[in-house]
C-alpha cells in the first residue's frame, strides 16, 4: 500500500472519528440546551401562575371590599328604613293614646290602677299622681282614692303620658303606672326581626 492511500485512509478515519466526536458534542450540548429550555420554561410558567394568583387575589379582595361597601350600606339602609318605620309605628301608637285618654274607658282604667295602688300599699299612706295632663279629671278620681284611707290623689308636675304614678313612702316604693314609661319600654325591646 503506497502512502497516498495510507493517507487517504487514515484521513477517512480521522474524519469519521472527527465526525463522530463532533455528533456527541452537538447530542450533548443539544440535551444541555433541551434541559435548559424545559427548566427556562418551567420557570417562566411558574411565574406566570405566581402573578396570575396575586392578581386574582388582588381583584378578589378588591371585590370583596366593594361587596364589604355595599352591604354595608344596604344594612345601613336597612336600618335607617327600620328606625323610620318604628318612629312612625310609636308615633301612631302615641296619637291612639292620646284619643284613648280621653274616653271614658281611661277614666275607669285609672280608676282600677288606683285601687290596685292602694290594695299594695295594704292601708299604708300612699299618694296617686296623675298626669298633669289629667287635671281636669282629679276630682272624678280622688273620689276613688277617698275609698282607701291614707290615699291621696294629686296631679303631678310632669307629663308622663298618662296613667299613674304611686308612692308608697312607708315601703318605699314608687309604683310607675304610666303610659309613657310602658311605651318607652316597648319602643326599646321592640324589633320588627322575626325569629324563625
Amino acid at each position: 500500500m503506497e502512502i497516498g492511500e495510507k493517507l487517504d485512509i487514515f484521513y477517512r478515519a480521522a474524519v469519521e472519528a472527527a465526525k463522530e466526536q463532533a455528533g456527541a458534542v452537538c447530542s450533548e450540548s443539544e440535551r444541555d440546551c433541551r434541559g435548559q429550555l424545559l427548566d427556562y420554561e418551567e420557570q417562566k410558567k411558574r411565574q406566570q401562575e405566581a402573578k396570575e394568583r396575586i392578581a386574582t387575589e388582588r381583584v378578589r379582595k378588591e371585590v370583596n371590599r366593594e361587596v364589604s361597601a355595599i352591604l354595608m350600606e344596604q344594612k345601613r339602609e336597612y336600618y335607617s328604613a327600620k328606625e323610620q318605620k318604628k318612629e312612625q309605628l310609636f308615633a301612631r301608637v302615641e296619637e291612639k293614646l292620646e284619643g284613648y285618654r280621653k274616653t271614658d274607658d281611661y277614666v275607669k282604667l285609672l280608676a282600677e290602677k288606683i285601687r290596685k295602688a292602694a290594695d299594695f300599699a295594704d292601708g299604708e299612706a300612699l299618694t296617686v299622681y296623675l298626669d298633669a295632663e289629667d287635671g281636669g279629671l282629679l276630682q272624678q278620681l280622688s273620689a276613688a282614692g277617698e275609698e282607701y284611707p291614707g290615699c291621696t290623689v294629686t296631679v303631678g308636675d310632669e307629663k308622663f303620658g298618662g296613667g299613674i304614678r304611686a308612692a308608697v313612702p312607708a315601703k318605699n316604693i314608687l309604683l310607675d303606672e304610666a303610659f309613657g314609661s310602658r311605651l318607652h319600654e316597648e319602643k326599646e325591646k321592640f324589633s320588627f326581626d322575626v325569629e324563625a
